[in-house]
């Protein structure tokens, strides 16, 4: 029952041996070849410690720069002593290109074959990320440590080395920082447009440049984040090398819907607010103030209310700086007839205004119906009564008032149809019961 050994059958058991051995052979040499690989690329590393290294917890987690999970590779090392790292299946894929003596390190992807997508520059702590197109795309500038971040380079990837954005950070756990956008349409590297300031990660404030001359700034609620508090336009003066305001915009706890704006106006030195209803776009009334070199202060000439529907006109007060007087106009429903006028004059005694004539119009708005003027100096006053026409006196009441006696005297004047000729007189004292 053996087996009868004859030439084939030795010949099959020897190449049997043969190929056993080969097996062997191949798995020793990969494993020598992988084991040599991943030596290298610990020797490639700065190992003096490991803040020097490269492969810091932020750059591995954000930027993803050691792949040491890379398929097998095996290394050239140039004669200018630039190592190679190539695709052990694909023989002709780079990987990698290491220049120690510069200490940067090239990576290259996959598809397209050796396209460069990340340099690293461990020496100036710079990392720079390229597209498809090999256009630079970022920059990324660490500090000497490599573990925060300093500032960030965002460069227009359609156009190679064309730098449109600046992320500058203030502390280590990067929360406050501000980015600064450049305008694409400017050649000019320097002009920016615009800069974020963040706090806690949250916008703070916005600065918009429309031009050299122009400042546009954007600030947020602290309590309510993500939500505008108020912004300011502010232009230019070659006259004194200063920025002025021109435009505020103060908004409602939305964030959205308008409180007030306020207009200043630095040539003519006035200001003009206007006040918004809760629902940010009805007109509660305006101010208008100007502007006086005496105090360095805004005093009002005018305040315009208007009615419900923010449109029509309630009431119109005007003011004298100089004079110190004030005059009110009284509007009806319609906004335009008016209904009467209140002139007053400011007191320092009392830092009040006083009323010192009030008239009063018809239904047409235009013809007047009575006019009260008040002499808080004499404590005389003199209302005057008018026909249809508004301007033919009717009558003429005088009051009188003396508080040294408790005096009070009553005049009235009753005129002819004229409105000039005098048809009667009437004196009388209520308090007294006097009548003449």
């Amino acid at each position: 029952m053996f087996l009868k050994w004859n030439k084939k059958n030795y010949s099959i058991f020897f190449c049997f041996i043969l190929l056993f051995f080969s097996f062997l052979v191949n798995i020793f040499f990969f494993y020598q070849l992988f084991f040599s690989v991943e030596q290298n690329r610990v020797n490639i590393n700065y190992s003096d410690n490991k803040k020097n290294e490269f492969s810091s917890n932020l750059l591995n987690q954000d930027l993803n720069i050691n792949d040491s999970k890379l398929f097998p590779i095996y290394e050239i090392t140039r004669e200018d002593g630039i190592i190679e790292q190539y695709n052990l299946f694909l023989s002709k894929q780079l990987v990698k290109r290491i220049d120690n003596l510069k200490g940067i390190i090239f990576e290259y992807k996959k598809k397209p074959d050796d396209l460069l997508f990340r340099k690293i520059d461990k020496n100036n702590h710079i990392v720079t990320q390229y597209n498809d197109n090999g256009n630079k795309i970022k920059e990324i500038f660490y500090n000497q440590d490599e573990s925060v971040i300093n500032y960030i380079y965002e460069f227009n990837p359609d156009k190679d080395n064309d730098l449109i954005k600046c992320i500058y950070y203030f502390s280590e756990d990067l929360q406050k920082y501000f980015i600064l956008e450049k305008n694409q349409d400017n050649e000019n590297d320097a002009f920016f447009i615009k800069t974020t300031y963040f706090d806690n990660g949250l916008i703070d404030f916005i600065l918009e440049y429309n031009d050299s001359n122009f400042i546009k700034k954007t600030f947020y609620n602290r309590k309510k984040p993500q939500t505008k508090k108020y912004i300011i336009e502010e232009i230019f003066s070659s006259e004194d090398n200063f920025f002025h305001p021109i435009k505020k915009t103060f908004f409602q706890l939305d964030g959205q819907s308008i409180k007030k704006i306020e207009e200043f106006n630095h040539i003519k030195q006035n200001k003009i607010t206007t006040f918004y209803l809760k629902d940010g776009v009805t007109k509660k009334y305006i101010i208008e103030e100007i502007f006086s070199s005496e105090d360095n202060f805004f005093h009002p000439i005018k305040k315009t209310f208007f009615q419900l529907d923010g449109q029509s006109i309630k009431k119109i007060e005007e003011f004298n700086h100089i004079k110190q007087n004030k005059i009110t106009t009284f509007y009806l429903k319609d906004g335009v007839t008016k209904k009467y006028i209140i002139e007053e004059i400011f007191s320092s005694e009392d830092n009040f205004f006083h009323p010192i004539k009030k008239t009063f119009f018809q239904l047409d708005g235009q013809s007047i119906k009575k006019i009260k003027k008040i002499n808080k100096e004499k404590k005389v006053k003199t209302t005057i009564f008018f026909l249809k026409d508004g301007v033919t006196k009717k009558k003429v009441i005088q009051e009188f008032f003396s508080p040294e006696n408790n005096h009070f005297l009553i005049k009235k004047i009753f005129f002819e149809i004229n409105g000039k000729n005098i048809r009667k007189i009437k004196i009388s004292n209520p308090r007294q019961n006097y009548k003449k």
